[in-house]
């Protein structure tokens, strides 16, 4: 499937987002603690990192344009963290990616014919990020049954827990599979 160059790029910038992630998780686990905590917690990829992968593929004019358009739409923003650059993805960014995913992989439904569940319960006090979790839950073809009760007949989890992670809503949120419903 070709994706616009935009989404290309947001794809690209997740994998490499998830493969460092995924490293220092592994890091993480086999070090000592004191060294992990001196290391810090990578929630985002080193700017320069990925400045020079993708200035090599496009060049840096064409880089910086997109750059340039991704955070005119809202889907990154580039700050300084501890005197060097780091992209941020914010939560629009977060659901353009989720959507790329949706036309890469695309949805499949459940081969044991559960179905996936959700039941939140979000202060009002986080009520921003309580209507992206929904936006995302909607995104993901989830039903509404209840205000805070959502179902879905596909092959979601992965991707909900995703969700709930990324908006650090562990505590508000628990996944169900459950056999049958009567909607």
């Amino acid at each position: 499937m070709k994706l616009p160059f935009s989404e290309k790029f947001l794809w690209n910038l997740y994998k490499f987002m998830k493969l460092t992630s995924d490293a220092l998780n592994e890091l993480a686990s086999i070090s000592s603690h004191s060294f992990f905590t001196r290391i810090g917690r990578w929630n985002y990829p080193n700017y320069f990192a990925i400045k020079k992968l993708e200035e090599d593929k496009l060049g840096k004019e064409r880089f910086n344009r997109l750059i340039k358009y991704l955070k005119y739409n809202g889907y990154l923003y580039v700050r300084k963290d501890k005197n060097k650059n780091a992209i941020i993805l914010t939560p629009k960014g977060a659901k353009k990616i989720l959507e790329i995913r949706r036309k890469i992989e695309g949805l499949t439904k459940r081969k044991d014919g559960k179905w996936q569940m959700v039941i939140f319960d979000i202060p009002e006090d986080i009520r921003a990020r309580r209507d992206y979790f929904r936006a995302g839950l909607k995104r993901l073809k989830y039903q509404k049954l209840q205000q805070s009760i959502w179902i879905c007949p596909y092959d979601v989890l992965k991707d909900t827990d995703e969700l709930i992670k990324y908006l650090k809503l562990d505590s508000f949120a628990r996944l169900l599979l459950i056999e049958e419903i009567k909607i």
